[in-house]
């Protein structure tokens, strides 16, 4: 695939940064975003694993003996790997049509808001009745 010299400005960010500092200072600034952008989701991916870590420790989830284990280096692999498999379907969605991602992560939410409400309650109920 060849790229035209233009492709930079034909998007908003680029146009309008490589208006106000200029082509090489636009490039740079995307290219620390793009460094900037892999290390926050690192983090997240850290920080992810460790909270599902935690939930299996608490026994809080399905399967907590599996995700509950730690490899030798103290490190929650199979937490890490869940992560990932979970976020594999949405970054696939990211290169296949970036259009639809706002629709996708707003029913998402939408839907996993819903199922942590009746959950919850559900669960606030069970043990509610089971007093009885």
């Amino acid at each position: 695939m060849t790229t035209r010299s233009s492709d930079f400005e034909d998007g908003t960010q680029g146009q309008i940064l490589t208006k106000v500092l200029g082509r090489h200072a636009a490039v740079t600034f995307f290219s620390l975003a793009v460094v900037v952008l892999n290390f926050q989701a690192l983090a997240t991916l850290q920080a992810s694993s460790r909270f599902l870590w935690a939930l299996s420790r608490d026994q809080a989830i399905p399967f907590s003996n599996v995700f509950y284990r730690v490899s030798r280096d103290r490190l929650p692999v199979a937490a890490t790997w869940l992560v990932v498999a979970l976020a594999a379907p949405i970054t696939a969605v990211l290169w296949i049509s970036p259009a639809i991602v706002p629709s996708v992560l707003y029913s998402a939410s939408g839907t996993f808001l819903s199922f942590a409400y009746v959950s919850k309650r559900t669960d606030h109920f069970r043990h509610q009745f089971s007093r009885y």
